[in-house]
């Protein structure tokens, strides 16, 4: 929970200020994002868990998942598992 708080009431205004800062200088087709939920990842077992039922309730692929995770896609992987 504290890095949930650090993250809402102090980094996060100026995570969205670098993203600006740097997209600037990208191309206009290109935009840097960073990845605030990895600043308060749960334990492995609660994340493996959420995943499971974000890919059971359809709102994510399994690829999806993988891609959140830092993996790559399967070929199977890109429809939800009912």
């Amino acid at each position: 929970m504290r890095s949930l708080d650090l993250l809402t009431y102090t980094v996060r205004g100026w995570l969205v200020r670098l993203e600006n800062a740097i997209s600037a200088l990208l191309p206009s087709n290109q935009y840097a994002r960073f990845n605030a939920a990895g600043m308060v990842r749960v334990d492995l077992k609660s994340r493996y868990e959420a995943h499971e039922i974000a890919i059971r309730a359809g709102f994510l692929t399994i690829n999806e998942v993988r891609a959140l995770e830092d993996r790559g896609p399967l070929p199977e992987g890109g429809t939800a598992v009912a």
